[in-house]
């Protein structure tokens, strides 16, 4: 095992689309994800890809966007602190209290943001092709 086998999941991406896993810088994905920015080969890769992104966010404040990712469910596993989901699918607003030590599945093609009670952190695992976003307008 060598440190190149050493992921930073704060700052470096995992994606898995087939056997191998690709290391992808976290910032350049968003520039491309967000704002369609030409941002190297590996993030045009998950972009158009396939597969699934694995990352670790650290959640200070509420989230500033509304996201829906339209072809896959995604997994959040809050490592740390004590977070409200709330889901809109079209009806009334849904909120989904998930705590440390907790796994919460957001389902496909439902619009999601996070209120933060208790500062901390969540693995998320998605599939990242056509991930959306808007503004929280509240």
């Amino acid at each position: 095992m060598t440190n190149q086998s050493i992921v930073n999941l704060r700052s470096t991406y995992l994606y898995a689309d087939g056997p191998s896993l690709l290391r992808v810088d976290a910032d350049l994905l968003w520039k491309r994800l967000m704002g369609g920015a030409p941002a190297g080969p590996e993030a045009e890769q998950v972009a158009q890809g396939s597969g699934w992104l694995v990352g670790l966010f650290h959640y200070g404040e509420n989230w500033p966007m509304w996201e829906m990712h339209p072809e896959a469910d995604e997994i959040v596993h809050v490592v740390a602190g004590d977070f409200e989901f709330v889901l809109d699918a079209g009806g009334p607003e849904q909120r989904v209290a998930v705590k440390t030590g907790q796994t919460f599945v957001v389902p496909k093609g439902v619009w999601h943001r996070a209120i933060v009670n208790t500062e901390g952190d969540a693995v998320h695992v998605t599939f990242g092709k056509g991930t959306k976003h808007r503004p929280v307008d509240d």
